[in-house]
């Protein structure tokens, strides 16, 4: 939906999060499924792969190979010749960036909202209007997931979680690969966090009259 409400239509919509909200987020006019093609991980819900199949789109399926072995869960459900492993590590952007390059094949990539950690007593996602919780523990996630402060690519103070310290090390080393093998040139437009990656970039918003 924030694609479309900036008049951009994209090729491809792909769901990494289990949790994601299709009412927020995929619930698009119909009409427009047949022109995006869906990528959805077999975890995700099914209220996604419904509503493009019903309006003409194609819903295809991936795993994530991830450090809790979730492919090795879901497997005994699937043919393995018709699925695709994506190696992620933990973290769901990990798992898009990786479609992005190594199935859909794309030679450049902007990463935004790529920031693995969070200001000094803000919100876990800076868009909202209220604390998030945690899906399972119900936990305020920015009580859950301070662990340890530290400094980002700004030299701004910022508070990290474990998960997100190991996610953004995982993803920093598989980009340098990606470079060093000319595969994908990718730029953190974030403008902020511990991604610390060798093209960094701020966009500046144009105001159209």
């Amino acid at each position: 939906n924030t694609c479309l409400e900036f008049g951009i239509t994209p090729n491809y919509v792909v769901v990494s999060d289990a949790q994601i909200s299709f009412k927020e987020y995929g619930e698009i006019d119909p009409k427009l499924c047949k022109s995006i093609k869906l990528f959805i991980s077999v975890t995700g819900s099914s209220e996604w792969s419904t509503y493009w199949v019903k309006n003409g789109g194609e819903a295809h399926y991936y795993l994530n190979k991830d450090n809790i072995r979730t492919h090795k869960t879901f497997s005994e459900y699937i043919s393995f010749d018709k699925a695709y492993l994506i190696p992620a590590s933990s973290n769901v952007g990990n798992t898009a960036y990786v479609f992005s390059v190594l199935v859909l094949g794309y030679s450049e990539v902007l990463l935004s909202a790529y920031d693995y950690s969070y200001k000094i007593m803000g919100n876990y996602y800076g868009n909202q209007k209220k604390e998030p919780l945690d899906f399972n523990l119900k936990i305020k996630k920015h009580n859950l997931n301070n662990h340890f402060t530290g400094f980002d690519i700004n030299n701004d103070l910022v508070q990290i979680s474990h998960n997100m310290q190991f996610s953004a090390k995982w993803l920093i080393d598989f980009i340098e690969h990606m470079h060093r093998q000319r595969k994908c040139k990718t730029i953190n437009i974030t403008g902020a966090g511990i991604l610390r990656i060798p093209f960094q970039a701020k966009i500046k918003r144009k105001e159209v009259a």
